[in-house]
């Protein structure tokens, strides 16, 4: 566990620990940081993206588990039709 977040080691589908690596493609900033400039960005916090599969249920899945908080911080743009709206 990272103060971030933290590795995946067993499946989050049914539990096994038979993951297997499938594509890394390195280290990404987050998504829904929107940055005021192209220079900023490369100063953003970057995360492992590995993509693994389990070998007992096929489930494809990324190998690093964010905080939540840092994945829906309170200024999160995106609602959708479900969410409860809290004024």
């Amino acid at each position: 566990m990272t103060e971030n977040g933290k590795r995946i080691t067993d499946c989050q589908g049914c539990g096994a620990n038979s993951l297997e690596l499938i594509l890394n493609v390195g280290n990404i900033p987050m998504v829904n940081d929107f940055t005021p400039d192209a220079n900023s960005a490369f100063n953003s916090p970057r995360f492992p993206a590995d993509w693994l599969i389990c070998s007992s249920c096929d489930l494809v899945q990324l190998g690093f588990l964010l905080d939540q908080q840092m994945v829906f911080p309170p200024n999160y743009s995106y609602t959708s039709g479900s969410t409860q709206i809290k004024l």
